[in-house]
């Protein structure tokens, strides 16, 4: 009898010991909470924003090495209708030196700061113009950019992502002080 009572005490234990340990690591759907932030691009470039960044090249000088510039300022106008400069400038390479202006704006995350921008970008390449389709990414601090392949548009002379769901995207630019950046040695005389 003190055997099975013996017994059935430690199935009790097992049994209990089961409970408490599935109990522990039960997964709990949670949701997420936004607080009472709210989030809307307006507020978000109350004031111009820029991303900038400056990369060393490959390309040799006799002062040290060419630089790879992305400017980027975006002026909030209205509900979709974000603008500003673009600058591309790469160390022996053709620039892009232009304006994007907003066709859509989208919110990307609810819970943080987040915009997908879609514009048209008209810069000078080349001594041309150009007018192309462009994405941007804006996650809290950083921007991205996207990239894809590109086809002509009905109207002849606009370039726009052939497929947008298989567009790929840069690595993130950080925000950075407007001023800061628009006193860079290769954006003076651009801006």
């Amino acid at each position: 009898m003190k055997k099975l009572a013996l017994f059935a005490l430690l199935i009790l234990f097992a049994l209990f010991g089961f409970y408490v340990f599935n109990q522990y690591y039960k997964i709990i759907p949670r949701t997420i909470e936004e607080g009472s932030k709210s989030f809307s691009i307006a507020e978000f470039l109350s004031e111009p924003v820029c991303y900038f960044e400056v990369l060393k090249s490959d390309v040799r000088t006799g002062d040290g090495y060419l630089e790879d510039i992305t400017f980027i300022e975006l002026t909030y106008v209205d509900i979709d209708n974000v603008t500003g400069p673009y600058y591309y400038i790469p160390a022996q390479k053709d620039k892009k030196v232009g304006t994007i202006s907003s066709y859509s704006i989208e919110r990307v995350y609810p819970d943080q700061e987040s915009y997908l921008i879609k514009a048209f970008y008209e810069y000078y390449a080349e001594g041309d113009e150009h007018i192309e389709e462009q994405f941007f990414m804006l996650i809290n601090d950083e921007i991205r950019i996207a990239y894809g392949e590109m086809k002509l548009d009905d109207d002849g002379k606009t370039y726009i992502y052939a497929e947008p769901e298989l567009i790929s995207w840069t690595d993130a630019y950080p925000r950075s002080d407007c001023k800061t950046a628009r006193n860079h040695d290769s954006l003076i005389g651009n801006l």
